[in-house]
C-alpha cells in the first residue's frame, strides 16, 4: 500500500461523531504540531463508545470532553477513522494536547496480548502517514507512556508508569523502526504527499 492508497483508505466520520452539547471544540495552529501519540482504549470499545465515554463526565474532566479525545481511531478488523479535523486540540495528553495529534487503537492491552496484526499494521502506516503530512520526526512518534507526567514521573529517581497505554506489549522502539522503513518507501516514491 503506497501513501495516496493508504490516504484513501480513511474513512472521515468527523462530521458524523457526537460532540459535546455546551463544550467548544478548541482549536489550534497545525504547524505547532510535533509529536503524534500512540494510544489503546484499554477497554474493548469500538469509536462510537469512546466518544460515548469521551462526552460524559470521565477520568478527564468531571463534565466531559468537547468531543472524542482522539484525531483517528483504528478498530480492530484495520478500519481506520478519522475522528477530528486537525485544527481540533483533543484532550488526549494533558500539556501536550496543543502539540500533538493523538491516535487510538481499539485494543484492550491486557498483559501478554497483541493487537491483531491487520490493526497493527495500519497503526503503522497511520503513524507514518501522519508524521509525514505534519512534518514529524519519526522519533517523535511516542506511546502515551513515554510523556513524562501524563504517562509517566519519577520517584526518588525511578521511573513510575502511569499508563502503559498504548499496551506494554508493543515494543514502542521496533514501532518506530516499522514507522520509519514505510515513511522511507512513501518519500522514495516521490509521491506528491505533503
Amino acid at each position: 500500500m503506497n501513501f495516496t492508497e493508504f490516504e484513501n483508505s480513511i474513512l472521515d466520520i468527523s462530521q458524523e461523531l457526537p460532540v459535546h452539547p455546551t463544550k467548544e471544540i478548541p482549536q489550534r495552529n497545525t504547524e505547532e504540531i510535533d509529536k503524534i501519540i500512540f494510544h489503546c482504549t484499554a477497554q474493548p470499545w469500538n469509536v462510537w463508545e469512546v466518544t460515548d465515554y469521551d462526552l460524559k463526565p470521565n477520568h478527564i474532566d468531571e463534565e466531559g470532553c468537547p468531543c472524542i479525545t482522539y484525531s483517528y481511531f483504528i478498530e480492530k478488523d484495520g478500519t481506520v477513522y478519522k475522528c477530528l479535523e486537525p485544527e481540533a486540540k483533543s484532550w488526549h495528553v494533558g500539556k501536550w494536547n496543543a502539540t500533538s495529534l493523538g491516535f487510538c487503537i481499539n485494543f484492550e492491552a491486557l498483559p501478554e496480548t497483541f493487537p491483531p496484526k491487520v490493526q497493527f499494521q495500519k497503526a503503522v502506516f497511520l503513524a507514518a502517514y501522519l508524521s509525514i503530512k505534519f512534518k514529524v520526526e519519526t522519533k517523535n512518534v511516542l506511546g502515551h507512556r513515554e510523556l513524562l507526567e501524563t504517562g509517566f514521573y519519577y520517584e526518588n529517581g525511578e521511573k513510575i508508569l502511569r499508563k502503559e497505554c498504548p499496551g506494554i506489549s508493543i515494543n514502542l522502539d521496533k514501532f518506530r523502526m516499522e514507522v520509519e522503513i514505510v515513511k522511507s518507501k512513501w518519500l522514495s516514491q516521490k509521491l506528491d504527499v505533503i
